[in-house]
Parts: structure tokens; C-alpha cells; sequence
């Protein structure tokens, strides 16, 4: 059965041209039989060649959406399907990566989970897993050596103060919070959406009812990097008022299609606030503009990610699977923020990695005392 997910993600097109390559079919060939006979490394395969030559079409074929389109092998497909269901194998921790050094800083360990059983510290440096060093290299490589499946050990070396650990961790199913609830001040609900999954409508309808009687919301989207496009329509029309815009998508020859609200919104009219940083993309921007521009939300923090296109993923029938673009979008009034980014109406600088630190504190009356973006959104949300 061929199976896709679609996702929401935002940035601009390159528009750039290329010399005519005539008779590509059979440059095509001429190339890899040359490879198959005279490359230098013996046991070159034409099924190397082949994921090769997908690979390079996915990242040339568009530079400017090269991060974007790519060949998925079954893994990353597997753990792609795993977030889009709001369901990760791992061992709990929330990591910063360094990619000079290849360590990792601890920002979080999920509680009761194989981490925390296993004694790691909010603050520990990962210096290696199951021996592996990753200077130069990306925090997906070590994300993906930290994730697994059901039962898979997994040796961490640690670094705490001037000491060197050693953990061994069990990975399990991680219970991933795409929606949590705060009050940082009384009939001020705080709501924080970290990513859209299948199951983040629900959640979020679950909380917004938690809320009805709340005077006042923020709606925190910093860190939040997009994810099912669907969910976030749907996670919209909990908030704004049926019929209203939320997005307006563009496909290769259809006409601009605008995304409305499907229901009457969960909470009434109220004032309200949301938190964007560098790190909001793809739906959470799109969901940022609507509030702004359908409710009049005031948005409070740093300039968003800027990138709005949308990606499908289709498997290709050998467990391997391509995820390309499909389409455009803007905002729900039609401004295009491709490359660009959502400016807040209140800019309040506040570093990336210390906004993860701090919406992963427990603590609401110490977290407001680091939180500057925060602590301008109540005053914002008040006034």
C-alpha cells in the first residue's frame, strides 16, 4: 500500500537556470558503466550508484530546498513516521549538540524514563555513545544513535564537572508532550506547543477546555519546528473562528486554495500572546500569522525560521522513501514570509538554547525569572 505523510515546512525558491544535458538517459548509463568498470574502490555496486544518483537528484535538484527534498533510508523514514505519531524509542534526554567539540549537553531527562533510571543529569555532556565520537558532525547523527528500537542498550560516556561516567540505558517508548499547561500568573493560562503530531489536535482541545475560564493566553511556539500540516490546521481551528483563514496553500497548477476554520474556537475571545523564536517554523509560523492577523494576538519574542514549503513523503516500494516539495504557502491574509520570517510587534532577544533550558524547568517562579521573552508576554497580555 503506498503510504505518505505530508509536512509543512517554509523558505525560498531558487530560481536559478542550468546548461541544457542532452541525452540523459544514456549519459546516464555511459556514467555508471564507466564507474562499475574503472572506479578505483573494487565492489562498486550499481545499487550504490542508483541511491547515488537519488541522493543527488534530491539535494541539486533545487539548492535553496536541498535541506528539505531528500532520499530517506528505512530508519530515518521509520523515526520520521515515530515523531509524526508522537512516538519515539529512546533513551529520554533532550540534547543541545556542539558540533566542534561533538559533545552534547543534557537539557532535559524525561522523568521515569531510561535516562533518568539510569542516573543521567540534566546537565551531563555527552561525550560519546556506544564509543562513538561526532565532532564535525550534526546532531541528527547523534539523535539517531541515542534512538533505536524497543529493548536496544545504548552505552553513554558522560561528562559531570571534571568527572567521567559511564551509563547503559534501555531504550523504550518515550511519551513525547506535544501541548503542556502552565499559570505564570493567576487566570493567565501558558500553553506551549512544542510540535504537531497526529495526536496534537486532540491534546491541545483537551487542554484548551482545562482553560475556559481563563482571562488571558499565551501561546508559546519558541523551538517549535512544524510537522504534520494537517495537525496544524486542525490545531488552529480549536482557536480561531470557523470560517476565518488560517493558511492559503499554492500547487503546481491548481489555483491558490485558502484553509479555513472548520469549528467555533474552544476559548472565548481574550487577549492574547504569541511567543516565537529563531526556532519557529514551517506550521508553527503559519499558526503565529493567523492568530496575529485573524485575533489580533500580539507576537512577543525573536524573528521566526522563515520557511514555508511543503514537503510530501512517499515510500518508494524497497522501505526507502523520498520527501520532496510540493507546494507553497502564505499567510492566512496572503503576506509571504518565505526566507523572511514573522518580525514580533514586542523583539525581545533571548538565546535559542537557553529558551529549551527554560521551558523545561518545572519551576514557573524560576523560569519567570530568566524567561525575559516570557515576562514581556504577561505584560504584554496584560496591557
Amino acid at each position: 500500500m503506498k503510504a505518505f505523510l505530508v509536512m509543512a515546512f517554509c523558505t525560498s525558491i531558487w530560481a536559478g537556470s542550468a546548461p541544457r544535458f542532452s541525452n540523459g538517459a544514456a549519459t546516464f548509463e555511459r556514467v555508471k558503466s564507466e564507474l562499475l568498470k574503472h572506479y578505483y574502490r573494487e565492489g562498486l555496486s550499481e545499487e550504490e550508484i542508483y541511491q547515488a544518483a537519488i541522493r543527488g537528484l534530491m539535494k541539486e535538484l533545487d539548492p535553496d530546498l536541498s535541506e528539505w527534498n531528500s532520499l530517506l533510508t528505512p530508519k530515518e523514514y521509520g523515526e520520521m513516521q515515530s515523531d509524526l505519531k508522537g512516538k519515539i524509542v529512546g533513551a529520554g534526554v533532550e540534547i543541545r549538540f556542539e558540533p566542534q567539540s561533538g559533545q552534547s549537553e543534557v537539557l532535559y531527562v524525561v522523568p521515569d524514563s531510561p535516562a533518568e533510571r539510569a542516573g543521567v543529569r540534566r546537565g551531563d555532556r555527552i561525550l560519546s555513545v556506544d564509543g562513538r565520537q561526532y565532532a564535525g558532525r550534526t546532531l541528527a547523527h547523534v539523535v539517531e544513535a541515542i534512538r533505536g528500537s524497543e529493548g536496544d542498550h545504548r552505552k553513554l560516556t558522560l561528562l559531570r564537572g571534571d568527572e567521567v561516567l559511564t551509563r547503559r540505558v534501555v531504550l523504550t517508548t518515550i511519551p513525547f508532550a506535544e501541548v503542556t499547561l502552565n499559570w505564570p500568573e493567576k487566570e493567565t493560562a501558558l500553553i506551549t506547543l512544542n510540535y504537531f503530531t497526529q495526536n496534537t489536535p486532540g491534546h491541545l482541545e483537551r487542554v484548551l477546555n482545562e482553560v475556559k475560564k481563563a482571562k488571558a493566553l499565551v501561546l508559546d511556539l519558541r523551538g517549535n519546528m512544524g510537522g504534520a500540516f494537517d495537525s496544524a490546521v486542525s490545531s488552529a481551528s480549536l482557536l480561531i473562528p470557523q470560517g476565518k483563514p488560517i493558511v492559503r496553500l499554492m500547487k503546481r497548477g491548481e489555483k491558490e486554495e485558502i484553509l479555513r476554520s472548520s469549528r467555533n474556537p474552544i476559548l472565548s475571545q481574550i487577549p492574547s500572546v504569541v511567543l516565537i523564536n529563531e526556532e519557529t517554523t514551517c506550521a508553527a509560523e503559519f499558526l503565529a500569522m493567523a492568530l496575529k492577523e485573524q485575533l489580533g494576538a500580539t507576537v512577543v519574542g525573536a524573528k521566526s525560521f522563515g520557511k514555508w514549503s511543503m514537503q510530501k513523503v512517499e515510500t518508494l516500494g524497497n522501505d526507502f522513501a523520498m520527501k520532496y516539495t510540493v507546494g507553497l504557502f502564505k499567510s492566512s491574509e496572503g503576506k509571504d514570509l518565505s526566507g523572511v520570517g514573522i518580525s514580533p510587534d514586542v523583539e525581545v532577544p533571548l538565546p535559542k538554547d537557553q529558551v529549551r533550558k527554560l521551558q523545561r524547568l518545572s519551576d514557573i517562579k524560576a523560569r519567570l525569572e530568566q524567561d525575559a521573552q516570557l515576562r514581556a508576554a504577561l505584560r504584554v497580555v496584560k496591557s
